[in-house]
């Protein structure tokens, strides 16, 4: 038996991604948000094509602090002891995670595109 993985970035952050839809759907915002952040932020900021938080801290009415906020709250040590986590929150961070890996790896998994039916039919992306 082997004790160990060697896994490449993509395939991690391909995971964690996933992974954090699971944890939506379960309801367990805190662990979906948290990975679906740490896939974010394991894929490099420079990219080729432009993603939706790059995109979003160019604009004038840009306030970083408040998209990371439950992020950093769960990933720090700040006061209050309790959190209220909207479902909304978490899909956007989960969709920032996929944003930024489509724009690495220039490919989308199939699965993305039904949780992106999901959040539309949630009111979660607006539809034009």
């Amino acid at each position: 038996m082997v004790d160990f993985v060697e896994v490449t970035r993509k395939l991690a952050a391909r995971r964690q991604i996933d992974a954090a839809i699971d944890h939506l759907f379960k309801r367990e915002f805190e662990s979906a948000t948290t990975l679906a952040g740490a896939a974010e932020t394991m894929l490099p900021d420079e990219t080729e094509k432009p993603y939706i938080f790059a995109s979003a801290t160019k604009h004038p009415l840009f306030k970083k602090a408040e998209l990371n906020e439950v992020t950093n709250w769960l990933k720090h040590y700040k006061q209050p002891d309790t959190k209220i986590i909207f479902e909304k929150d978490v899909v956007i961070v989960i969709f920032r995670a996929m944003s930024k890996y489509v724009a690495v790896f220039n490919e989308a998994p199939e699965s993305w595109h039904a949780f992106r039916e999901w959040g539309t039919t949630r009111g979660h992306f607006d539809v034009e």
